[in-house]
């Protein structure tokens, strides 16, 4: 880590010089919030170079300290911490409100299941593994070897040979605790008196045993088969498994590049007139300057240079952008190539060559 002679690999992000004020604002909000980080300016090598980032290093001497605690120790001062999310319908609602506020709600449907308690997703899983090996010669390479580690995983596989079994598998219903039934009861109830609408999907399921209770997704069918927008659960069974005490969690993640596309997709909204993208992450610095050279020429201009690197150029063109200029390492050089009309290339390459 970043302790006194230590050191860690990681990513930096290079922010354009109008942005970076901005950008160390919202990141000190962020990461300052208990004070255990301390901004710091620290030099990193990249391609052999050494370089002043921005970083945020926890101070050794702050009460929330942890780097020195065994597992179980640092589960326990994790456990202990109260955060401002509220219940369970209140981040679900928190979730809504944000897509909202991003325009893109509508056509977003909430999609919801229920894993019970401990007790009830242990009896699911062994009825799953019983039913599923019965058929386990008919099922996918992938569905044989989750069986018996990761049953729950079969349900949401999308290889046909699967999915002929999944329609008939037991359902967590059969087996939810009365406790399970109410929790789940008081999280639908909760939606429906906040005016949020949903839709119970039996087959969303989160593998990883410390997941319990609700499950959800954001899900839209603006983007094809890549449609969940938004994901998370609760994860109440992950203190104890690292050794701490029973502690309420939940929390969810959302995907920035479809957020972007759903954005780009609302009616009257503009898009940029170029999307850059870098379809090799060593093609990054080159497609950065792009970018400065594009607005500087007055051409509004938005990177694309996350995710996957060979489906970056395929969300470029979702976006519908009238420009995208694409920059990949080819025999070891950056090429670019620009796909747009003519008048509109050639103001590029002018803009690109000053």
């Amino acid at each position: 880590g970043l302790d006194r002679g230590g050191s860690c690999r990681g990513r930096a992000f290079r922010v354009a010089a109008p942005d970076a004020a901005a950008t160390v604002a919202y990141l000190d909000e962020r990461e300052l919030v208990t004070h255990v980080y301390k901004r710091r300016n620290i030099p990193v090598v990249i391609n052999g170079q050494r370089i002043p980032t921005v970083c945020y290093v926890a101070d050794p001497g702050h009460e929330q300290y942890a780097g020195t605690l065994p597992v179980a120790e640092a589960a326990q001062v994790i456990g202990d911490g109260v955060g401002v999310s509220g219940n369970n319908p209140d981040y679900l609602r928190s979730a809504v409100e944000h897509l909202d506020e991003l325009g893109i709600a509508d056509g977003v449907t909430l999609q919801l299941n229920t894993l019970g308690d401990a007790d009830s997703r242990d009896a699911w899983r062994a009825a799953l593994v019983e039913y599923f090996e019965a058929h386990r010669a008919e099922l996918s390479e992938d569905s044989q070897d989750r069986l018996q580690r990761n049953p729950l995983r079969i349900l949401d596989s999308k290889d046909p040979r699967d999915k002929a079994f999944v329609a008939d598998a037991p359902q967590i219903d059969a087996y939810l605790s009365g406790e399970a039934q109410d929790f789940f009861g008081a999280v639908t109830s909760g939606l429906d008196a906040a005016g949020v609408a949903w839709t119970r999907v039996p087959s969303l399921v989160r593998g990883l045993d410390y997941y319990r209770h609700t499950a959800f997704e954001f899900v839209t069918d603006r983007l094809g088969a890549q449609g969940t927008v938004l994901g998370g659960g609760r994860y109440d069974g992950l203190m104890e498994a690292l050794g701490g005490p029973p502690t309420p969690a939940v929390g969810w993640a959302a995907g920035i590049e479809r957020l972007a596309m759903l954005v780009g997709t609302r009616d009257g909204d503009a898009v940029a007139d170029a999307i850059v993208v870098a379809e090799d992450d060593a093609a990054i610095p080159d497609a950065t300057a792009a970018i400065g050279r594009l607005r500087r020429a007055g051409i509004s201009a938005e990177m694309m240079a996350s995710g996957s690197p060979r489906k970056r150029f395929d969300k470029a063109v979702k976006i519908g952008a009238g420009a995208i200029v694409a920059f990949a390492v080819r025999e070891g050089e950056v090429a670019r190539r620009i796909r747009a009309e003519d008048d509109v290339t050639a103001r590029i390459e002018q803009a690109l060559a000053n």
